[in-house]
């Protein structure tokens, strides 16, 4: 029949195993997410980019329809220098300022063609990762779906094999055991080079000796159960 000692240290370690693959679906989940909102914010940019190449179009149409109403005007004020229509330093005056916002227009339409095609660029590359990530993500979530479900199990047969044990301890111990472990998160301590691994309290010898008899001892320090050192 297992000691107390021994029925102790094994629901230590399935308490152990049990948060250890807790976190373990904690952090499977969180990849998943961590993904998902990589891909939300990929998206979000194609969206912006969307939208300031619209921008960039209207601007770009709105140059055109200025610069083609003072190409109009740079033309009929050379029609009537031509023909000596009016006065002729007003008609002189009006296209030389009308070639003047020409050129500055044409320029503004330069500059806004390269900013579409900048844009362009970035879009396409935007895209591009966006679909890798959506690829990515399908494949993220077969694997946790696997992996949930391998961890589930294993956590199911951990609980039970704790269950099952639990059920044959005293349960005055169990109590001192729950209440060790919600406090300091861990009711059992390891002996390393002579003391407790949790609070470097020095192990008397008769301490060691009584555990080697499997008998129950507490760390002087700490107040957890000593267990004895490993190898």
């Amino acid at each position: 029949m297992p000691s107390e000692l021994s029925n102790l240290l094994r629901l230590s370690a399935l308490d152990t195993t049990l948060s250890k693959l807790a976190r373990e679906v904690v952090a499977t989940e969180r990849s998943v997410v961590n993904q998902a909102s990589h891909l939300e914010e990929l998206e979000r940019n194609i969206a912006a980019a969307n939208k300031k190449q619209k921008l960039l179009l209207e601007a770009e149409q709105s140059c055109n329809r200025k610069m083609r109403r003072y190409q109009s005007m740079i033309e009929t004020g050379n029609t009537a220098l031509e023909r000596g229509l009016g006065d002729a330093a007003s008609a002189l005056k009006q296209v030389r300022q009308c070639t003047s916002i020409l050129d500055e227009l044409e320029n503004q339409t330069l500059d806004l063609i390269e900013q579409q095609e900048h844009l362009a660029a970035s879009r396409v590359t935007t895209i591009q990762a966006s679909e890798q990530a959506r690829q990515e993500l399908q494949t993220l979530r077969d694997s946790v779906e696997t992996s949930l479900t391998e961890l589930a199990g294993q956590q199911q047969q951990r609980a039970a094999e704790r269950k099952q044990l639990r059920s044959t301890m005293d349960v005055e111990l169990l109590d001192r055991y729950d209440l060790m472990q919600s406090r300091k998160g861990s009711a059992v301590a390891r002996i390393h080079n002579n003391a407790c691994q949790s609070c470097n309290q020095t192990v008397a010898r008769h301490q060691i000796q009584e555990l080697r008899q499997e008998r129950l001892e507490v760390c002087r320090g700490c107040s957890r159960w000593l267990a004895p050192a490993l190898g």
